[in-house]
């Protein structure tokens, strides 16, 4: 080749969006290609160290969108994020005014400008899923729809669906796109899925053909290290996320519960708890804001959180057990699947207790056969690839693409 593949990456900004991709990019990279990222700026030199070019958006991408306890919340909040991630489009567009790219790669929650400009541009698509994929035997749409169910299709539509269809059809105007290349580009003709899990993790894996790639877990193995203390018992990692606020009382509760135990509890806050807002701890607890969870999961024999599929593929990648406590649609289908699986334990938002969050803990030590099942499933994830197989598969959508694509 008489240039290297050029791929265009477009970054979303969610912790369990972004972490997946950062060892796929290190491995594009590595393997010859120039990479483009698109990123909110404060990822910049993060992503310049993996040997990225970047772009910043101008605009924000807020990954904290409200709760859906209604049609109306959810309809308002699909709205609200078609608008902002319109609102990186141009950005996207003018990254690679010198030289197009040979495909262009974007998240999931990218989807609509990914694809259209992709269909623009002449290029593949290559689709990244840090969560379920979807087709119609299993739609995470649909695990939204349970807790915002629509009206009545007799009803008028709501305020937001209608300008969230306003919005699309002046996008996909403003794009030249025919009404077929419109409905091709919406439809994901063509493209490539990525999904960062092994296939047997995915509701009605066998379902989907051979233009999804279940690479399995995409981890960044930490660098900083992390033992337990020298004679202290088996490890308890405790980690809520970011995108739900658990006050400060739950965590002490829950260190407090854990009082006179065997085991060493490690508690990772996020950033909207302060560690000085605990108060003091039993001498088997230790606080950080925020840690490498692999770092403490590759020591741990229990992992609590609430389900997003970042921390439970990173537990399915060191083997670790878990108990949740769902708290969004999609949690609640990572939390059926991994009960299914017989992976962990998981308990209700709304009447959990530190008290029973201990007894869950106890309950995994116990619970037989529980290391045989984390080990095959770990054994599918290992075997699927990782970020070297998300890197081979859209390094070949741009070499094919090279190949019959002219230059721009």
């Amino acid at each position: 080749m008489s240039r290297p593949p050029h791929v265009l990456c477009a970054i979303y900004p969610a912790w369990g969006h972004l972490l997946p991709m950062l060892p796929v990019v290190r491995e594009l990279v590595r393997a010859g290609c120039r990479v483009t990222a698109t990123a909110p700026p404060e990822l910049a030199e993060r992503l310049r160290g993996l040997g990225a070019e970047t772009v910043p958006y101008r605009t924000p991408l807020d990954a904290r969108l409200p709760d859906y306890t209604s049609y109306a919340n959810l309809a308002e909040a699909i709205s609200v994020l078609l608008d902002q991630v319109l609102g990186v489009a141009p950005v996207i567009d003018e990254a690679c005014a010198e030289l197009l790219p040979d495909v262009l790669v974007h998240d999931i929650a990218l989807t609509v400008p990914g694809r259209v400009l992709a269909a623009k541009w002449r290029r593949p698509n290559v689709r990244v899923l840090p969560i379920f994929a979807s087709n119609e035997h299993f739609s995470i749409d649909a695990e939204f729809a349970k807790l915002a169910p629509a009206p009545d299709p007799a009803d008028p539509p709501h305020p937001a669906v209608v300008r969230y269809n306003e919005q699309l059809v002046r996008f996909l105007h403003g794009h030249g796109l025919s009404g077929d290349e419109a409905g091709a580009a919406l439809a994901g003709v063509g493209e490539d899925s990525v999904v960062f899990m092994p296939k047997l993790f995915q509701i009605a894996g066998e379902t989907f053909g051979p233009d999804h790639h279940f690479v399995g877990p995409s981890v960044t193995e930490p660098t900083e290290g992390w033992a337990p203390p020298e004679g202290s018992g088996p490890v308890v990692l405790i980690s809520m996320g970011t995108s739900t606020y658990y006050p400060p009382e739950f965590f002490t509760d829950c260190a407090n519960a854990f009082a006179g135990s065997p085991w060493h509890v490690v508690i990772a806050l996020g950033t909207q708890v302060d560690p000085d807002e605990l108060g003091e701890l039993p001498p088997n607890v230790e606080v950080h804001p925020w840690i490498p969870i692999g770092a403490v999961l590759r020591h741990a024999s229990a992992y609590l959180c609430q389900g997003g599929i970042s921390g439970v593929m990173e537990s399915v990648h060191h083997g670790t057990p878990m108990v949740l406590v769902p708290h969004q649609p999609e949690q609640i289908a990572n939390a059926r699947r991994v009960e299914e699986l017989g992976l962990g334990l998981v308990l209700e938002e709304a009447t959990v207790t530190p008290e029973l969050i201990r007894q869950a803990v106890d309950r995994l030590r116990a619970t037989e056969g529980l290391d045989d099942r984390m080990a095959v499933v770990r054994e599918a994830g290992r075997r699927a690839g990782g970020p070297a197989r998300a890197a081979e598969v859209i390094r070949a959508r741009a070499v094919e693409a090279m190949q019959t694509a002219p230059t721009a």
